[in-house]
């Protein structure tokens, strides 16, 4: 956090990465380099003193401050040290801890909070170099960590909470260019992130323990912020020229919990081989994707009827790309839902099969669309969306159905296909945009899961025969054994399954 501050405004943190052209630079450019970058960001800069003594500037009482969406935040700083090196370059030095305050809302409440935190930044060095149009910071730091320090004027011991978390083996750079719309780029490692919260509830003494050991942290992005932009207001902001291209990626992750309910308990112990999230915003579209892997996950707990629970999955995926502000024409979009490999432990599988009737495969659902949307009204405008009540903020003119796949018992569904709409015409399937195109659909081992669930007296003999009815109807055979086959066709306002029209 310490880092973020030093670039000027907790809003750009994790962006920052680039080199800029080597230059000579003064200890007062880059101080009011600072106060600029926050400015931008309507965040405002302060000091009690600043003083040249020799080749350094040094700032008493810098005070960090600003409002977002009604939270208020605060930090001072009691010495930051700007000195010249005499190659063209500036090093940044700062008191060892500081303390950052933040106001807000009460979601429960709604009455104001405060909550005070401790940050600590030994050793940290940065480094400036290049212009005043083009600043480079390079940055290194041992160890930065936040710690709760106190809630609403009591202590964090008063309350009997430790909450803290420490990120070590800091290494990166930041460039920060532009005058109207000031863009900053970055590129940051860091060892190790370990988090350790332990807090308890004082009217009930309930209490809740959790650790978290993550690996390997890389984040790199750019964001552009225009001058005298209204960040509060993302529609603005973006029309103006605001974005953000950022990602972060981590390694092995490690993590504990326990959590005390009256008499009740619950003990957890997972990890994660790793996993990534980026993002990406602008005036015309947004990107967003997140990937776990490798999680396990083992609970026990007083109301748990088994000495354990095990759940995992080799790999969990979200994606969404899609446009935001209106247009004439159609735009892109994507949307990627991804669950691979999720196993539960024989516990569970012997409660609910205790003969172990039914293949124990792990589970995958898949769903990977593609299409086109035409947008007819911006999705972070408040005031449009409000207008447009439950109307959507788009018209759909084509999906494609690049991957369907739900494989579980034995057991397998897959689909592909495209479409095509017609919002002409939203009365031939009572409200939708009529479809043109084909969806073609291919199912293994069904037969054969029917058959034991029958045998097991989990399907009754009713109802098998009236799934095969059912799949008779839109399913025929395929080449294969327990294979079923099957095309849905939308065309001249009809819907056909396997060539037999049903609308």
């Amino acid at each position: 956090m310490t880092l973020f501050k030093l670039a000027g405004t907790t809003a750009i943190a994790a962006l920052v990465t680039g080199q800029a052209a080597w230059a000579d630079i003064t200890p007062e450019e880059v101080w009011q380099k600072w106060q600029d970058m926050s400015a931008a960001t309507g965040q405002t800069v302060t000091a009690t003193s600043e003083e040249r003594d020799g080749d350094t500037l040094l700032i008493t009482g810098a005070t960090f401050a600003s409002t977002q969406e009604g939270a208020e935040s605060s930090m001072t700083v009691e010495e930051i040290a700007l000195t010249d090196l005499g190659d063209g370059t500036v090093e940044i030095t700062m008191s060892d801890s500081y303390q950052l305050a933040v106001t807000g809302q009460d979601a429960e409440t709604d009455e104001p909070t405060n909550i005070v935190l401790d940050v600590a930044s030994p050793g940290l060095s940065v480094v400036a170099s290049g212009t005043v149009e083009e600043t480079a910071y390079n940055i290194n730091a041992d160890e930065v960590k936040v710690s709760l320090a106190s809630v609403d004027g009591v202590s964090a011991a008063d309350l009997g909470s430790d909450v803290s978390v420490s990120v070590k083996g800091i290494t990166g750079d930041y460039a920060t260019s532009g005058t109207d719309v000031q863009t900053i780029t970055s590129n940051v490692v860091a060892a190790s992130v370990d988090v350790a919260v332990n807090v308890k509830d004082p009217e009930t003494s309930n209490t809740a323990v959790f650790t978290a050991a993550m690996k390997a942290i890389t984040s790199q992005g750019s964001v552009a912020i225009p001058a005298n932009t209204d960040m509060n207001d993302v529609a603005k902001a973006l029309a103006d020229g605001f974005l953000v291209n950022a990602g972060m990626a981590y390694g092995q992750t490690d993590f504990t919990f326990n959590v005390v309910e009256g008499t009740e308990t619950t003990t957890g112990t997972g990890a994660m081989t790793g996993g990534d999230f980026n993002v990406i915003m602008d005036a015309d579209h947004l990107e967003y994707s997140t990937v776990t892997k490798g999680l396990g996950l083992t609970v026990s707990g007083s109301s748990i009827p088994f000495p354990e629970v095990k759940v995992g999955f080799a790999e969990s995926a979200f994606g969404l790309s899609m446009p935001v502000t209106p247009s004439d024409d159609p735009a892109d979009f994507k949307v990627l839902v991804k669950l691979a490999d999720l196993t539960i432990s024989d516990d569970i599988w012997g409660m609910l099969d205790p003969t172990a009737n039914l293949p124990r495969d792990p589970l995958t659902v898949v769903l990977d669309t593609a299409g086109t949307v035409t947008m007819t009204a911006n999705i972070f405008d408040e005031a449009a969306m409000e207008a447009a009540g439950e109307t959507p903020p788009g018209e759909l003119n084509s999906v494609n159905l690049n991957d369907l796949t739900v494989r579980a018992l034995g057991a397998e569904v897959k689909g592909t296909g495209a479409l095509t709409f017609d919002n002409t015409d939203t009365t031939t399937f009572q409200g939708m945009p009529a479809p043109t195109g084909t969806l073609s659909f291919n199912a293994t081992g069904v037969n054969a899961l029917i058959e034991k669930l029958s045998a097991m007296g989990l399907l009754p003999e009713d109802q098998v025969m009236g799934a095969r009815m059912m799949m008779g109807m839109f399913a025929k055979p395929g080449a294969g054994e327990d294979t079923l086959v099957s095309d849905v066709e939308f065309k001249d306002g009809g819907l056909f399954v396997n060539g037999m029209q049903l609308q």
